[in-house]
């Protein structure tokens, strides 16, 4: 015979649900560290007007609030990795520019700004992306908002700005702004792997500076750098490995 509920212990049932749900939301927990060295769990529902959303459970632990932090005043976070950028970096390894846009940008639309490694790299590559399907002057609103939001990112705003250069046929200011990451590169005896993608990245755009100039022995040895040292783009890697196969086997260039 099956037991009924009774009122009584139907707000059980539903009190015990609600427990439930409230321990699997604690389970897996983002945080973020306050300025001030205080640190508050949940989940990060986004960023918005310059403030996290953060989802926390309530102090009784039967529901959740949703609290806002301001982001100036925010000294890290941390952000459970969601499968999209997974995805989103593994098309742009495999040079399928169009497939990165798509996970990237819904991305970086949500999270640009938070304090966090993972967003501030997806959101670096935006603008060059963008670049590789022509798109010039979203380009440089991406960049000009990668630039507000992670203003001590000065590598890859630097790379960014290299990038749009190239685009506009201004060699001179690409080299500039790529001249110091690669002396920062020969001074680097071991580089972390973000360092070396981005020294690698720096190396490929130069080496195109480099043949816009007829240097192509220095284009060449660029590439070189790229395909040999910084690998661990593996996007930048492909595209100069083909820069430097056109010219050493179509302009019999060597290396100075």
């Amino acid at each position: 015979m099956k037991a009924s509920l009774t009122p009584g212990n139907y707000l059980t049932v539903i009190l015990l649900g609600t427990f439930l749900a409230g321990s699997q939301f604690l389970s897996a927990q983002d945080s973020v560290t306050l300025a001030n060295g205080q640190r508050r769990e949940g989940k990060i529902l986004g960023v918005m007007g310059g403030n996290i959303q953060l989802q926390m459970a309530t102090a009784d632990g039967t529901g959740t609030i949703t609290s806002s932090f301001v982001l100036n005043q925010t000294k890290s976070a941390t952000l459970a990795t969601p499968p999209e950028y997974g995805n989103a970096m593994a098309a742009w390894q495999d040079g399928n520019v169009a497939g990165f846009l798509a996970a990237a940008k819904p991305l970086a639309e949500k999270y640009r700004g938070l304090p966090s490694v993972w967003v501030e790299s997806l959101s670096s590559l935006l603008p060059a992306a963008l670049l590789e399907q022509n798109q010039l002057a979203e380009a440089e609103k991406a960049l000009a908002d990668f630039t507000a939001a992670y203003p001590n990112a000065k590598m890859p705003i630097a790379i960014g700005q290299a990038r749009i250069a190239l685009a506009k046929q201004d060699a001179a200011t690409a080299k500039s702004r790529l001249l110091p990451i690669a002396e920062e590169a020969a001074k680097t005896k071991l580089a972390e792997s973000s360092q070396s993608a981005a020294f690698g990245q720096a190396f490929y755009l130069l080496g195109q500076v480099y043949e816009s100039e007829g240097n192509l022995p220095e284009a060449l040895n660029c590439y070189l750098k790229t395909t040999t040292l910084f690998y661990q783009d593996k996007a930048a890697a492909t595209q100069a490995q083909k820069k430097a196969d056109a010219l050493t086997k179509t302009s019999k260039v060597v290396v100075p």
